[in-house]
């Protein structure tokens, strides 16, 4: 038979288990004023349910992080490394297309900026 303490040691395990902190993807998804999901580690995955849902693919701005002194226009890539090398937003996107990325304005410059909408008439 088994005991009461055993039950009751597995139900606060178990308990503890589902309140582990979960480490937020890369890349959301918002739409329509809801709560973004931040549940996507591939770029092209985010943004093809953002255009499902009508919404935006994002940079998790949270998890991901922007170097400082680096460049204005950050490429977002796998594993969310930020690379800011780009002058402008076009020329990320061109280089966002090739390599399943998004691209963000970096907000560790002295002004926050805006982060880079994805384009839904913009073919990846």
């Amino acid at each position: 038979m088994v005991s009461k303490l055993f039950i009751l040691s597995l139900t606060v395990l178990l308990g503890l288990a589902v309140n582990l902190p979960v480490s937020a993807a890369p890349f959301c998804v918002s739409s329509h004023g809801l709560t973004s999901e931040c549940l996507y580690y591939d770029a092209d995955q985010c943004r093809r349910r953002a255009q499902e849902s009508s919404g935006l693919c994002s940079v998790n701005r949270a998890e991901v992080k922007f170097p400082r002194g680096a460049g204005t226009v950050c490429l977002i890539g796998i594993g969310g490394i930020a690379e800011c090398i780009y002058p402008d937003v076009e020329a990320c996107e061109k280089t966002a297309k090739k390599n399943k990325a998004i691209c963000a304005l970096n907000s560790s410059e002295r002004s926050l900026l805006a982060p880079v909408q994805y384009n839904q008439n913009y073919s990846y």
